[in-house]
C-alpha cells in the first residue's frame, strides 16, 4: 500500500493541531489560559492539554 506521507499525517491529525499549537506556543501567541479556552470549547483533548501545558513549560503558572 503506498501512502503518501503528508495524507497520512493529515488523516491523524486532520486539523493539524498539534503542529500548529506547538508553533504558536513557541512564538508565544498562546499562553495558559488560551489552552484552557481550548479545553472547554472541546477544541482539544485532556491529553493535548496536558501535552501542551508540558511543552510550554506552563506547569509552575
Amino acid at each position: 500500500m503506498n501512502i503518501d506521507q503528508m495524507d497520512y499525517n493529515c488523516r491523524l491529525d486532520p486539523y493539524n493541531y498539534d503542529d500548529e499549537i506547538k508553533f504558536h506556543i513557541d512564538n508565544g501567541d498562546i499562553n495558559r489560559e488560551d489552552l484552557i479556552d481550548f479545553l472547554s470549547e472541546g477544541r482539544i483533548s485532556t491529553k493535548q492539554f496536558i501535552n501542551y501545558i508540558e511543552y510550554g513549560g506552563f506547569e509552575d503558572e
